[in-house]
């Protein structure tokens, strides 16, 4: 029999047995078994079992207090895991609702903006800068944004076509670069000392594959606003470096 703390699940049991006793000379002669004297063991239990004895000694019962705490401790822990998880599903919604939600104001914010076709920007207007152009582009893609949908590449494409600018050519983000060096109303000029920022607006932004953080298989194409911020599918607060810079001419 097999001594246990059953209430407490303690670390070590008691174990205390009466086996047969058999002979130790092999192979056995017939012998009528008897009852061996009794043995006593002192060992760590396991989570499930208390001590016991030798191994002609009695084995020990499961200890139960053991038992008990350790399914507390597996509840526990299950509570604790259910808790973080529901916790942060909470703060990942939450995030994600906010930022849709910052993302749907900055939308709305640019859809009715009044874009800036004026600029001191020597270089800009030395290379025949045409804010009439420009503005008339500023405004058709700011009215169709709709937030960042991967279609940036679409988004100007269509601002291009509906105002008259654009030669029907399609293609990636990054594909625009050369799209526009052959566009007659487009000039590219040089970024050495320019802050894209402060572009005026109608200018196309144009990032090759894996720039400043954008798509490594089709970068990214934006047209400035004029005032400090970019738009093709979604609204660009703050403007990268990296780009190559059309502006209308």
């Amino acid at each position: 029999m097999g001594g246990n703390n059953f209430y407490n699940g303690s670390l070590f049991g008691f174990g205390f047995g009466c086996a047969p006793s058999f002979p130790t000379t092999f192979p056995p002669c017939p012998s009528v078994p008897v009852c061996g004297f009794p043995s006593f063991g002192f060992m760590p239990t396991m989570p499930l079992f208390g001590g016991f004895n030798n191994f002609w000694g009695g084995f020990s019962m499961p200890n139960f207090g053991m038992l008990t705490h350790t399914m507390d401790v597996f509840s526990l822990l299950n509570t604790f895991n259910a808790t973080t998880n529901l916790t942060k599903n909470f703060f990942n919604t939450f995030s994600s609702l906010t930022a849709n939600n910052r993302a749907a104001a900055s939308v709305a914010s640019v859809r009715n903006a009044k874009v800036n076709t004026s600029t001191n920007l020597a270089e800009i207007n030395e290379a025949g800068y045409n804010s009439e152009k420009g503005g008339a582009l500023a405004k058709e893609v700011a009215k169709n944004a709709v937030g960042f949908t991967g279609y940036c590449a679409k988004y100007v494409r269509t601002a291009l076509d509906n105002t008259g600018l654009g030669t029907g050519e399609r293609g990636d983000g990054y594909e625009y670069a050369s799209i526009l060096s052959h566009n007659p109303n487009f000039k590219e000029v040089s970024t050495k000392n320019l802050n894209l920022s402060s572009l005026p607006a109608g200018c196309i932004l144009v990032y090759d594959r894996g720039v400043s953080g954008y798509s490594r298989n089709a970068g990214h194409v934006e047209v400035t606003l004029g005032n400090g911020q970019a738009v093709s599918d979604g609204v660009t607060n703050n403007i990268r470096n990296g780009a190559r810079v059309f502006i209308p001419v």
